[in-house]
């Protein structure tokens, strides 16, 4: 069984990067584009470990694992272990120490380094439990509220409205996460990379990448009529 690990990176080619490592490796990947996101996914769900960015706009990887150690302390459970990654490790190392991090990987993340630390740091942890164990009715709420997001999001492309797109989009990423669904998540971070570019044809590409995503989900959790 895989176990879910959270990836926390403002940048989202290196979430995609981190995670298709991940997913080669045989573990469920999830993620976030900030430690607030992130913060707030830890507190709904169960994550195996963290694998975090050290350097990223406002909370930083440092300052994220400083928190999940203090609300670990303060709600006296163990905190979920954490890993950092730096453009400049050796540098970076040190204080990862101290801020409460398990380690402090290169950028770009050798594959084998990272398989070897996760055999590591996981041997000891259960595997966290499968999206398919959840709620249908979850997953049913999810597609619904989804496609009318989609539905919002090409109306939006249409007007030029680009900025109102992009939330849509990070909408509907973020319940994704949520419930695991990595392939529309990925899709979705595609479409907002396509806003950020002002790139109507990249967001359009992604759209309906979305689409074709949200498609295929459907029918594994929608209720039989």
């Amino acid at each position: 069984m895989p176990h879910r690990i959270l990836v926390v990176d403002a940048h989202p080619l290196n979430r995609l990067v981190v995670a298709e490592q991940l997913a080669t490796l045989g573990h469920a990947p999830l993620c976030a584009d900030d430690a607030e996101q992130a913060l707030a996914l830890l507190d709904v769900g169960h994550f195996d470990l963290v694998v975090a960015a050290c350097r990223m706009p406002g909370t930083d990887g440092f300052a994220l694992a400083a928190r999940m150690n203090d609300l670990a302390i303060a709600r006296g459970i163990d905190a979920c272990p954490i890993v950092g990654y730096s453009n400049d490790a050796s540098l970076d190392t040190p204080l990862s120490m101290q801020t409460g991090m398990r380690a402090c990987l290169p950028m770009p993340i050798p594959l084998a380094m990272l398989d070897a630390l996760l055999r590591t740091l996981l041997r000891t942890r259960a595997p966290a439990p499968t999206a398919s164990a959840r709620n249908p009715a979850q997953w049913e709420l999810f597609v619904s509220t989804s496609r009318e997001d989609l539905r919002a999001a090409r109306a939006c492309l249409r007007s030029g409205n680009l900025m109102q797109l992009r939330a849509l989009l990070h909408r509907i990423k973020g319940a994704a996460m949520m419930l695991g669904e990595n392939d529309v998540a990925a899709a979705c971070a595609r479409g907002e990379a396509g806003c950020e570019e002002w790139s109507n044809a990249a967001t359009a590409a992604a759209l309906d990448l979305v689409e074709a995503q949200l498609d295929a989900t459907a029918p594994q959790y929608e209720p039989s009529r």
